[in-house]
């Protein structure tokens, strides 16, 4: 299975391919001749600091998978990042857009992911699906039907997720006014033309007298 791995950057690179199947492009210029080239199964876009990808480059007929947890907010012609792949996924880590202590979600529209995600999330089993699952699974405490893991949240981290959700358009507004106050030149602006992007302001990469500057958050 080869994947196309997508980060949004300034710079445009070659597109290369290892061993294990992964082809990273930086930026999306590239992306379709690459795509035709090598073919992928998948092409997983991260969407990085704040910097949606060019989602319009993107090759038709290749499924996508977001890496959205640096850019939550942030917006591709009026669409949320997060939700143009089948797959996205965010994150409530401490030095993110909200806090849950630790953590993060996945949002799918894809009931056959939905199901499976939630029997990953605790050991593999089917005891949070509904009767009529898209897996076609029993329904019982201790039915393992996939590998799993113990990731639930708690609900002590879900009564902190609901409260900062309250507050996230806040935080938003604050660090895209915390940005504009530095003269740095963004992703945008250095490679030209505007693609409708609205930059959320994660870290802020931009160029700053010519150098790759992290604006602190």
């Amino acid at each position: 299975m080869t994947v196309a791995t997508i980060n949004p950057s300034a710079s445009n690179h070659d597109a290369w391919q290892d061993g294990a199947g992964v082809m990273e492009l930086t930026g999306s210029i590239e992306l379709n001749a690459a795509a035709r080239q090598e073919q992928p199964d998948a092409i997983l876009a991260i969407n990085l600091l704040g910097n949606p990808n060019d989602y319009d480059a993107f090759p038709l007929g290749v499924p996508v998978l977001e890496d959205n947890c640096e850019s939550m907010g942030a917006k591709y012609r009026g669409k949320r990042c997060g939700t143009f792949g089948t797959m996205g996924t965010h994150s409530t880590f401490f030095s993110h857009h909200i806090c849950t202590m630790e953590g993060g979600l996945i949002t799918t529209d894809d009931v056959v992911y939905r199901d499976m995600l939630l029997a990953l999330r605790s050991h593999g089993w089917t005891r949070h699906l509904a009767q009529d699952n898209s897996l076609g699974a029993k329904v019982d405490k201790f039915n393992f039907i996939l590998p799993g893991y113990n990731v639930r949240p708690t609900e002590m981290q879900a009564a902190i997720g609901l409260e900062q959700l309250k507050k996230l358009d806040g935080f938003i507004a604050q660090r895209r006014e915390n940005a504009s106050r530095f003269p740095y030149r963004t992703q945008q602006e250095v490679v030209g033309g505007d693609i409708g992007v609205g930059h959320r302001g994660h870290r802020g990469a931009g160029v700053l007298e010519h150098r790759l500057v992290a604006v602190a958050q």
